[in-house]
């Protein structure tokens, strides 16, 4: 959008709204202005065409309104703006492809020995080496833990700091150890840490970059690796999430209150708290999240795997605070495991698949191990995970759940699940080996450990309390007898939601190099 702008010589207040990947621009209505708009869009997109290979594509489109139109009509020329861009979705790089000839590397017929980029798995490398994007990226990420501030400029500037240069214009990088002298006043700063814009006295056009990367107490950048082995079983996550139906609460939410300055207005406060606010409150909590991007109505968060969950409530909470409770705005997350060393790439592709999950599923929730889970439903599912994981952090030979007796609990739920797709009474079996094995089993432990703690002399009084201990009643409710007599909303959020509960709790409990890590 600020490239537009520079381009048609226009202010940052002809931004109508720059957010969640969009931005919309009100720019006179002249034939010179169309023109540079065309040929600003085809630029763009030949440098996007080559460099991110067709991954990364630029849909520009317009639409003429008058004067009168722009107060009375601007709803519907903001509909028929949104189905052009729709229809180009499906014409992406048509220019590029039908007059530049297909991606050709240098390296082919080199006879030297090439492979892919082992980071991005895209461009082709010597000897199995990182591509030049790549070794570019992980030199400015290098950078990231003592950047302050980054400086735009429509032009080169005379400085021996790190910069990325992108569409003609150039961001050059102010750290800690490599400050940026101002020799010119910029034409836009983006504050990485954000207490640093109270320092200028001048005003200026500003912004806030919504990122955040943890350090060691050496001070240096945590790897994936170190962020890892906080978590229990020393894996990775990816959490991803943005506003649900943003479209349609800006055409249908405003209604005949449809106008620029109310569409700008939330556009602005929506960027404010996934840009400044949400950045600023996860910085304040453990030192253990990579803040990749957080800005527009969406973000996505590096983390320990099993400290996401709560993380992703806690979003989902304030963002719900900060509209006030209206039930129009929701959020969807979803979240990848991943092994520390996944390519980042791969990641985040996993964390954007089980976004669009929740997407297709009913929004307003969040995915993880494959299973939707609508909000309304997650404290529910996130007091059974908390119940058998507290259950679970005895030593093994006292403890009253094991893995072993949770894998056949997993067995009962694929039981359960066919019964209820098929309708075959064979499934049903599940509820006679979940009474026998924790007759064998559960049963046993809780009567031993409830005679020993009380005294009891009879056998028989321990066990008739230890029918109505909680450790077996309340898995009981969801594979017993019950569940298919009475309560059936019990079997019901078993089958929705049992697998995932236990795969998240045996994961968190796996053993990683010889011990629980």
């Amino acid at each position: 959008s600020y490239k537009f702008i520079q381009e048609l010589d226009l202010k940052i207040s002809n931004i109508v709204m720059s957010s969640g990947g969009k931005f919309y621009i009100l720019a006179p209505n002249s034939t010179k202005v169309k023109e540079n708009i065309e040929t600003l869009t085809k630029k763009i997109n030949d440098e996007l065409y080559h460099q991110y290979q067709t991954q990364i594509f630029l849909n520009i489109s317009f639409v003429e309104l008058s004067g009168e139109e722009l107060g009375t009509k601007i709803s519907e020329k903001y509909d028929i703006l949104n189905d052009k861009l729709s229809k180009n979705k499906h014409l992406k790089f048509k220019k590029q492809i039908l007059e530049q000839p297909i991606f050709e590397d240098a390296l082919y017929g080199s006879h030297k020995e090439i492979g892919m980029c082992k980071i991005c798995q895209k461009r082709i490398t010597l000897e199995n080496k990182d591509c030049d994007y790549c070794e570019k990226d992980v030199k400015i990420g290098g950078l990231l833990p003592t950047l302050e501030k980054i400086y735009i400029y429509p032009k080169e500037q005379k400085t021996n700091n790190q910069y990325i240069s992108l569409f003609g214009l150039y961001a050059y990088l102010d750290t800690q150890k490599e400050k940026f002298v101002e020799k010119e006043i910029p034409f836009l700063t983006l504050y990485y840490k954000h207490e640093k814009w109270k320092q200028r006295k001048i005003p200026y056009l500003q912004d806030f970059y919504g990122g955040y990367t943890p350090l060691n107490e050496e001070g240096e950048v945590k790897t994936f690796e170190e962020i890892a082995k906080e978590s229990k079983s020393n894996n990775l996550g990816v959490l991803k999430g943005d506003v649900d139906d943003l479209g349609l609460i800006f055409s249908l939410g405003l209604k005949e209150t449809f106008s620029i300055s109310r569409m700008s207005f939330l556009s602005n406060m929506l960027d404010a708290f996934f840009s400044f606010y949400l950045p600023n409150y996860l910085k304040k909590k453990e030192n253990s999240y990579y803040i990749v991007y957080s800005g527009g109505d969406d973000f996505m968060i590096v983390g320990a795997w099993d400290k996401l969950l709560e993380i992703a409530q806690e979003i989902e909470s304030k963002f719900g605070e900060f509209v006030g409770g209206n039930p129009n705005f929701t959020l969807t997350q979803g979240i990848a495991i991943t092994k520390p060393k996944d390519p980042i790439y791969f990641s985040s592709k996993w964390a954007t698949e089980a976004e669009e999950y929740g997407k297709t599923s009913g929004k307003d929730g969040i995915v993880i191990f494959n299973t939707y889970i609508p909000w309304r439903d997650y404290y529910k599912v996130n007091s059974l995970i908390q119940f058998i994981d507290k259950n679970m952090k005895k030593e093994e030979e006292s403890s009253c759940y094991t893995q072993g007796f949770l894998y056949r609990l997993l067995h009962y739920t694929e039981m359960m699940e066919k019964y209820r797709t098929e309708k075959d009474a064979k499934y049903l079996k599940y509820i006679s080996d979940f009474y026998y094995d924790t007759k064998r089993n559960l049963l046993s432990k809780l009567t031993e450990e409830i005679k020993r703690e009380k005294n009891y002399k009879e056998e028989k009084d321990a066990r008739a309390e230890a029918i109505n201990d909680r450790r077996y009643t309340e898995l009981e409710k969801y594979f017993g007898l019950d569940s298919i007599q009475g309560e059936k909303q019990n079997q019901e959020f078993a089958v929705k939601y049992m697998r995932m509960i236990l795969n998240y709790v045996i994961r968190k409990n796996r053993i990683v190099g010889g011990e629980n890590e």
